[in-house]
């Protein structure tokens, strides 16, 4: 599902194509994309995720992040399980997804009307490129503090809807369940590769987009100074900010679920 002209996504995978928008200011800190983001053993257990090289995304601030999803909440990483894999009615796979378990300790924003968890826990779904799902997430790294930007798919699909429906409601699709805990519970999605950051001693790492920079997770949060891009990649979305506006489109707003009606 590529980015087509006026079309944004934002869904996580080497598949599909990942999108958010915005600008920052000159008070955040620039990330570092380069080696020395690799150079610890979590950044070395994440490099799996890091989608930079293979999907298409627009940075954003992290009000734009916050804005163009539901919720935005920190907590612990406790776990990750195997989601569903799709293949065709002769088998060719398609894709399949992980899910992080996230033991949630503080909401800082959130959406009117936005239906929370019972639990204490979000479990987030992301598409993956490998069949073999079980493998992946034992070895992801697990247990440090994170903060993520969220989107209940449900309500807010970030891909155009015929798209979706062709890709995944299609009637060869075929859906094969994961772990009993993921089809139990409702799914979250990120909702941008930069809204995802993991603690990592004294740096703050966005695994989906290879970056980290000094810090605490506590500082990646809505207006805070950290927001994973670097100086170049804000200049890019100040620009891109510029021209959906000059169109009449307000990018904090673009995925409004009023824009998604019910099929």
């Amino acid at each position: 599902m590529p980015v087509g002209s006026g079309r944004p996504v934002g869904i996580l995978s080497l598949a599909l194509i990942l999108l958010c928008s915005g600008c920052a200011g000159s008070a955040n800190v620039a990330a570092n994309p380069s080696p020395v983001a690799q150079a610890s053993d979590v950044a070395h257990g994440f490099a799996s995720l890091d989608v930079s090289d293979v999907a298409e995304w627009t940075p954003a601030t992290t009000t734009t992040l916050a804005n163009q999803g539901d919720v935005v909440v920190q907590g612990t990483l406790e776990s990750w399980l195997p989601g569903e894999s799709v293949s065709s009615a002769e088998g060719m796979f398609f894709w399949s997804t992980i899910v992080a378990k996230i033991r949630v300790d503080k909401v800082l924003t959130s959406r009117q009307g936005v239906v929370m968890p019972e639990s204490e826990h979000f479990y987030v779904r992301t598409v993956v490129g490998t069949e073999d799902m079980k493998s992946l997430v034992d070895t992801l790294p697990r247990g440090m503090a994170v903060l993520a930007y969220l989107y209940d798919p449900q309500t807010r699909p970030m891909v155009p809807r015929e798209d979706n429906d062709a890709a995944s409601n299609a009637p060869q699709a075929v859906h094969t369940p994961g772990d009993a805990e993921v089809a139990a519970n409702k799914l979250w999605m990120f909702t941008s590769p930069q809204g995802f950051a993991v603690q990592d001693g004294d740096q703050v790492r966005w695994p989906f987009i290879g970056a980290a920079a000094p810090g605490s997770v506590e500082e990646a949060g809505p207006s805070d100074r950290l927001d994973g891009l670097t100086d170049e990649q804000r200049a890019q979305a100040e620009v891109h900010r510029a021209q959906l506006a000059r169109e009449g489109i307000d990018v904090d707003r673009m995925f409004d679920p009023e824009n998604f009606p019910p099929k």
